[in-house]
């Protein structure tokens, strides 16, 4: 009779309606089963191994990206010489001024920074001790290029753009050298010569 009688009660008992879900609720459902979904096919955490060797990736493929665009720029910057002009001036002067030529702060700054990576390398003009002058061969080379890729690059792509403007030029021949100029290391030697504690030189 008891369970006879919970039945009934059960029975007489107004019933929840059934949860209906509308089209926002729709969306919040697959975002919810989505998220699980991607926990479920996370990765394991990466190992340091693994992080290093990716970022060694990203810096090659960085780097690699950075010395095509330096190629390509100073392939453009050789091209907007004007060649008849720069042949005349060294038949008639023997030399060749092109103001500008880099037109980009971006490499002047970064070539600038790679002079002074240099600078330790350099070797000072004994000619011209008081001049504060310090030069330097660019060959090249792993060592040089991991310290003035730019540089390298600016070397390797003029010669290579320019030569072919002159029929007597052989790019195989053609050498770079960079030179630096150091004013401290210039009154230093001037004090050393002369005993003055400043000096100004001008040179023709």
């Amino acid at each position: 009779r008891r369970r006879a009688r919970n039945q009934a009660q059960a029975a007489a008992a107004p019933r929840s309606p059934i949860p209906r879900f509308d089209a926002g609720s729709k969306d919040v459902i697959d975002a919810v089963i989505e998220d699980h979904r991607k926990i479920e096919h996370e990765e394991a955490p990466k190992s340091k191994d693994a992080i290093a060797t990716e970022t060694r990736a990203k810096e090659l493929v960085d780097s690699q990206r950075d010395s095509v665009g330096a190629l390509t720029h100073f392939r453009k910057r050789v091209e907007a010489i004007p060649v008849e002009e720069m042949r005349k001036h060294l038949e008639e002067k023997g030399y060749f001024v092109h103001d500008g030529f880099l037109d980009s702060a971006d490499v002047i700054t970064a070539m600038q920074e790679e002079a002074d990576a240099l600078r330790p390398s350099m070797e000072l003009h004994m000619d011209q001790i008081g001049a504060g002058e310090y030069s330097i061969s660019l060959k090249g080379g792993e060592e040089q290029y991991e310290l003035a890729p730019r540089c390298i690059e600016f070397i390797v792509s003029v010669t290579k753009h320019v030569a072919p403007l002159f029929e007597k030029v052989d790019p195989s021949s053609c050498v770079s050298v960079m030179t630096t100029f150091d004013r401290k290391a210039q009154q230093a030697s001037l004090k050393l010569l002369t005993g003055e504690e400043s000096i100004v030189i001008l040179y023709p």
